[in-house]
């Protein structure tokens, strides 16, 4: 299979960049997504997520935070229409303090499940 050019029917729902690292000799891939972002009920706040193996980092105009995979205690895709943020289906993360995160992707379905996933396995995507 060759390169193909990603055509407007298969959009990419992350963008990867590919660094690499000087100490081991290896690249790897990072991973980043373009959301809305509700913490504890303030505003929301678009902008975008990365992840690395110890957790996300959301980072806006505004506003930033970092959370660790191990203070997700609960996670919940919700769709219904007073669940959405911006009309937006979400991912709901209640965090160890107690704390809630509600994330909606920008870019689709699609990465909303992948952002899912990377929660529920805690882990840096492979790269």
């Amino acid at each position: 299979m060759g390169d193909r050019p990603e055509s407007a029917a298969e959009p990419s729902s992350y963008r990867t960049s590919v660094e690499d690292d000087r100490d081991s000799g290896t690249r790897k891939a990072r991973r980043s997504y373009a959301v809305v972002w509700q913490h504890n009920g303030k505003d929301a706040t678009s902008g975008g997520l990365r992840w690395d193996r110890h957790g996300l980092h959301l980072n806006g105009r505004n506003s930033s935070c970092h959370i660790p995979f191990a203070h997700v205690r609960e996670l919940s895709i919700q769709r219904g229409a007073t669940e959405r943020l911006r009309g937006l289906p979400v991912i709901a993360l209640l965090l160890a303090e107690g704390k809630t995160l509600r994330l909606a992707s920008l870019e689709g379905t699609g990465a909303l499940h992948e952002l899912a996933a990377v929660f529920q396995l805690g882990t840096e995507p492979p790269g």
